[in-house]
């Protein structure tokens, strides 16, 4: 075992020859000889002293033969690499924290990941019908088309939901639920549902679709002899206007869909939201993380006390915090890329 742990140091591809299988078959042999040497002793009793002795000369001699020097006692080598108190490792654990969680942006990473998955489910359909599996004129392939988007398109519009929800839910529990943020955050998506037709009737349609109403679409699957056939989900407008005339229709205009001269495309309404919904979360950064300037500061002086190592080198625990575990052991790069790009210009 000796000579393994000196060949595991001194050997770069000493992990492409030895496989964690051999490791394992190894110690499993070693482990189980002691076991055997020792289960022996207990019913036999201990070797005698002069064995003892010669065993302990052996063992010494394969040390040494092995490039080891047990009989020098160097003590234990310790590289300190820093302390932290229990105050910085708070400031910098929650600095982190908030610049990690505001680049994440994983509700608004949620919606972009169910369009992703709505735009898979076209290209399926679309390339179904491109293929000569199935027809078009089969009732049952029609309606499992219908059920694959449908189930993508509840996906999306729930996506949406939950990022006003959860949004306006993260600042009443960061500043309070009557706080002037939380309000300010709720305003936000108020103003959006306002000014934006997509965004408004995404959020209806949200409603309608909880509820398995699929009537409120119309499905649209052209198959062309001579060219790229077409996949479109449209909003039906008679459908739809039903619910503007409910009394807590609060941004829904009555006439609004009356007017226009077609059933809108929902996969169009989909894609015109994308840009608002980024500006919408950089309006929401803003009252959410108040503090960027300071917690970037402090992530580059928890980076400097580490070598500058842009937090790539596993930062260790400094002793006696028994609360909760100490800084992240790797910085994500994700907030190291911003925190070196934070203030530079464009």
């Amino acid at each position: 075992m000796t000579s393994a742990t000196l060949d595991y140091y001194r050997t770069a591809d000493v992990r492409d020859r030895m496989t964690l299988t051999a490791m394992h078959a190894s110690l499993k042999h070693c482990l189980g000889a002691l076991r055997r040497e020792c289960g022996s002793w207990l019913e036999v009793g201990a070797p005698p002293t002069d064995e003892v002795n010669a065993r302990r000369t052996e063992l010494v001699n394969s040390l040494q033969a092995s490039g080891a020097r047990p009989t020098v006692d160097t003590g234990i080598m310790f590289d300190k690499v820093c302390a932290l108190t229990d105050t910085e490792n708070k400031r910098y654990r929650e600095a982190y924290g908030r610049l990690r969680a505001m680049v994440n942006r994983d509700l608004l990473q949620h919606i972009s990941v169910e369009i992703d998955t709505l735009a898979d489910v076209v290209a399926g359909i679309m390339l179904d019908l491109q293929s000569t599996h199935g027809s078009t004129f089969d009732g049952g392939i029609t309606e499992e088309r219908r059920r694959k988007i449908g189930a993508a398109l509840t996906s999306v519009t729930g996506a949406l939901h939950d990022h006003r929800e959860h949004s306006v839910e993260n600042a009443a529990k960061a500043f309070g639920h009557n706080s002037t943020q939380a309000e300010a955050v709720s305003a936000l998506f108020d103003d959006l549902k306002r000014s934006s037709f997509d965004y408004r009737w995404l959020s209806e349609l949200h409603h309608w679709l909880q509820h398995n109403d699929g009537a409120a679409l119309r499905y649209q699957f052209t198959a062309r002899r001579l060219g790229e056939p077409h996949v479109d989900v449209h909003l039906d407008r008679q459908h739809m206007a039903l619910r503007a005339d409910q009394p807590n229709s609060k941004w829904l205009a009555p006439n609004e869909l009356a007017v226009m001269t077609r059933d809108p495309s929902v996969l169009d309404m989909i894609n015109a939201i994308q840009p608002k919904m980024n500006a919408l979360q950089a309006q929401i950064d803003t009252i959410m993380y108040p503090t960027v300037a300071d917690d970037v500061a402090a992530v580059k002086d928890l980076i400097g006390r580490f070598g500058g190592q842009k937090g790539l080198d596993a930062l260790k625990s400094a002793p006696g915090s028994i609360q909760e575990p100490w800084s992240p052991p790797h910085l994500s790069p994700r907030v190291l890329s911003f925190v070196r790009a934070f203030g530079q210009p464009l």
